[in-house]
């Protein structure tokens, strides 16, 4: 594991490409240095009962590319229409002095019990509920605000805290990435987002080194989520800067899954893959003698 680790810093200067980077500008790969410390790329490793050496240094490899990966991702999405929830996000950011009236629409009453429900009914204000935990929290506690619950008391004070609630959804609003519109000309869009190219990315590569299709265990007692593809999600996409709950992580899972069932069964019954449709010939027919 150790000569997995040694072989990511011996690599050499990274390969000169064309980007989008302008003059003097550096990659975040070669600002930010490892995505990993040493301890938690060993976490990573026992948590995907990684053991072999090819499989450490595919993961080693995979780490060291992912910020300029990201880069990439994020390079190649144009502005487009927004999101339902980054319409959500900005209706709030606008008049944060409804956001109780949400709550109420959405868990039925304007206190802690309300807004455990609605974050489960409204993406939007569970990616607020982080950010705003997050701001009020010491550097690095917002989990912790939020676990015990003094995020939700702080959330409910009075006076209402408008500018933190202001601030909570801009930032979510950030996160959550512009979408991509496809060639000029064509008018449909994607649904995608940098941090949903990012998953399939990392989903792909987790079947790569596991041999193992990604699944979330869920335990209705306690309202957990758990397992090693969305524990991998979780630590990468939060050194990346993206947030996301472990709903719509399990979300984006059971998606990726059902795709690559769906290519699968294509296959099998020898019909095309999902693609662009084949060129017409040009000139004209041939007559059939």
């Amino acid at each position: 594991m150790d000569e997995a680790r040694r072989g990511r810093s011996d690599r050499g200067p990274p390969d000169e490409r064309e980007d989008a980077r302008g003059p003097g500008e550096r990659s975040n790969s070669e600002v930010a240095g490892p995505l990993l410390s040493s301890a938690q790329f060993d976490s990573l490793a026992r948590t995907l009962a990684l053991k072999k050496r090819p499989q450490l240094k595919l993961l080693a490899h995979v780490l060291s590319s992912l910020r300029e990966q990201d880069a990439q991702f994020r390079r190649a999405f144009l502005a487009t229409a927004r999101s339902k929830t980054e319409r959500w996000l900005r209706g709030i950011g606008n008049n944060p002095g409804r956001l109780a009236s949400e709550i109420v629409k959405l868990g039925g009453e304007a206190t802690v019990a309300g807004l455990e429900t609605a974050v489960l009914k409204q993406e939007g204000l569970s990616m607020l509920l982080f950010n705003f935990a997050e701001l009020v929290a010491p550097q690095g506690q917002g989990a912790e605000r939020i676990g015990d619950r003094s995020a939700h008391q702080t959330l409910f004070g009075m006076p209402a805290p408008l500018q933190q609630i202001r601030d909570a959804a801009a930032r979510a609003k950030t996160n959550l990435g512009a979408t991509i519109r496809r060639a000029p000309g064509d008018r449909r869009q994607s649904d995608a987002t940098p941090r949903s190219m990012m998953v399939e990315h990392l989903l792909e590569t987790y079947v790569d080194l596991t041999g193992l299709q990604p699944s979330v265990t869920f335990n209705p007692i306690i309202s957990e989520r758990s397992g090693p593809a969305l524990e991998f999600l979780r630590l990468t996409l939060a050194r990346l800067g993206y947030v996301a709950s472990d709903m719509t992580l399990q979300r984006e899972i059971e998606r990726y899954r059902d795709g690559r069932l769906r290519r699968r069964k294509s296959i099998v019954e020898g019909e095309a893959p999902p693609g662009p449709l084949p060129k017409r010939p040009r000139g004209r027919p041939r007559a059939k003698v």
